[in-house]
């Protein structure tokens, strides 16, 4: 996860607060391990724009952050980065998309390609 500063709340045009709806994770839905940030992060709530309120156990808002799967098209406008490809997307979509129909759980579109790669390798060679 890339971090964007200390009690950073303003990324471009858009000032985030606990009022953005989004869903809570904690560190081990998203792969990170518990003593991330020295431990002072104890939830994430990932906003419509795939940016992530880092949350210490106050609900204070420590940290703004992102992986590169996590960002919308409107996140990465706020941070001012190029759209991700329709190619990459598509790509994705497939991959998230397969491992649905094999029944793989988790927050798949959290995880990285890689990791999805190797979860829907996992279950065919099972059923191989």
């Amino acid at each position: 996860m890339i971090l964007l500063g200390f009690k950073k709340l303003t990324v471009g045009s858009k000032t985030f607060t606990l009022a953005d709806e989004g869903v809570t994770f904690y560190a081990k839905q998203l792969g990170i391990s518990d003593d991330f940030c020295g431990g002072s992060i104890k939830k994430f709530r990932k906003t419509k724009y795939g940016i992530f309120l880092c949350l210490n156990k106050r609900d204070d808002i420590l940290f703004l952050g992102y992986t590169e799967e996590s960002l919308t098209d409107e996140g990465r406008a706020l941070l001012g980065m190029e759209p991700l490809p329709d190619a990459i997307k598509a790509s994705r979509e497939k991959l998230i998309e397969q491992a649905k129909a094999l029944g793989i759980k988790g927050v798949l579109q959290n995880m990285k390609d890689e990791t999805l790669l190797k979860k829907i390798k996992e279950v065919q060679g099972t059923k191989e």
